[in-house]
């Protein structure tokens, strides 16, 4: 009695969404590349493409039967905007010797607003003080990170706020 083992069945995710990240940072994720057949599935090459996007190098390899291979996949975007890539995997699976992953990411940046722009104290006698605030939002996409403030001029005085991280909205 003879017969044919059954094959290695690679499956991947059709496409990964990174969401949004801001501009000038980046983030990880992982595109698990599984074997859900009985047999042993050799990738033989990983390649992405896209800018913005990068992965470390891939050689030959070997995922066990039923067993999950973790390919990460970075993304950092220099400037705003929609950005797509491809993540080309070939194996020796019988009927998907080559599948793509579609890559989606959008580069986002923060927005300051300050309210109100100018101040106007008024008279006030000498030794006396007097407080106005001002209301900074962020209404932009990303984090928006407040690292100093600046005050020019004399006689005024504003309070050490060092590293703010303001969320959208």
């Amino acid at each position: 009695l003879t017969g044919i083992g059954a094959p290695p069945d690679i499956d991947v995710a059709a496409s990964l969404d990174f969401g949004g990240v801001a501009v000038g940072s980046q983030s990880a994720m992982d595109l698990t590349i599984a074997n859900v057949g009985p047999a042993t599935l050799t990738v033989s090459s990983v390649a992405i493409t896209g800018a913005q996007f990068s992965a470390p190098p891939v050689v030959e390899f070997t995922i066990e039967p039923f067993g999950e291979f973790p390919y990460t996949i970075t993304f950092a975007p220099a400037q705003v905007g929609d950005f797509d890539g491809i993540v080309t995997i070939i194996s020796d699976d019988p009927d998907e010797r080559r599948v793509q992953v579609a890559l989606t990411r959008q580069g986002l940046i923060p927005d300051i607003d300050v309210t109100p722009t100018n101040l106007a104290f008024g008279g006030l006698l000498v030794g006396t003080t007097d407080m106005l605030e001002v209301t900074i939002l962020n209404d932009g996409e990303a984090p928006l990170h407040i690292q100093t403030t600046t005050i020019i001029g004399n006689g005024f005085t504003i309070p050490e706020y060092m590293d703010i991280m303001l969320a959208p909205g």
